[in-house]
């Protein structure tokens, strides 16, 4: 008797085993993507997720963020700030466009560092459209920041593909 309590609970166990899942989600479609780095597993149509919030923002796990730059200046504070000022095209390649209509020669510098905060370049910008060359450059993410005098006018969120 005592052997066939035994067994019923191991039946018991394993046929609970079989009923447990790690994940579960309805989605839209997904894969895996290969590369040279290695290989990821992405998916698409996310349906459920949690969120985090603080006062200062939010973030939901799981689901990929957006990533906006912007400078916040005083009303009337500088009068550059108001220029209109472009970076194409994103991601780029082999070289990056940086376009200033407004463009008056004036002390406007750009300077591109990467994400560790390591300056690549830093130069005078001299006309209102100005190449940059990326060809040099590994693939990665980079950040482009336009400045006059001592006031960051604009930054940018630059992706080098190849």
């Amino acid at each position: 008797m005592k052997h066939k309590n035994n067994l019923c609970a191991l039946l018991l166990m394993g046929a609970g085993l079989t009923s447990l899942h790690a994940q579960q989600a309805v989605l839209a479609g997904g894969t895996d993507a290969a590369g040279s780095g290695g290989t990821v597993s992405y998916s698409v149509g996310q349906v459920a997720y949690l969120t985090a919030q603080s006062g200062t923002g939010s973030a939901a796990a799981g689901v990929q963020q957006s990533y906006e730059m912007y400078v916040i200046t005083g009303v009337g504070e500088n009068k550059a700030s108001a220029m209109n000022i472009s970076a194409y095209p994103n991601p780029a390649t082999d070289y990056l466009m940086l376009n200033i209509p407004d463009y008056a020669d004036s002390d406007l510098f750009y300077e591109l560092s990467d994400v560790t905060g390591r300056v690549v370049e830093k130069r005078k910008i001299r006309y209102p459209e100005s190449r940059i060359d990326m060809s040099c450059l590994q693939e990665a993410t980079y950040f482009l920041k336009v400045t006059g005098g001592s006031k960051d006018l604009k930054s940018f969120k630059i992706i080098k593909s190849h």
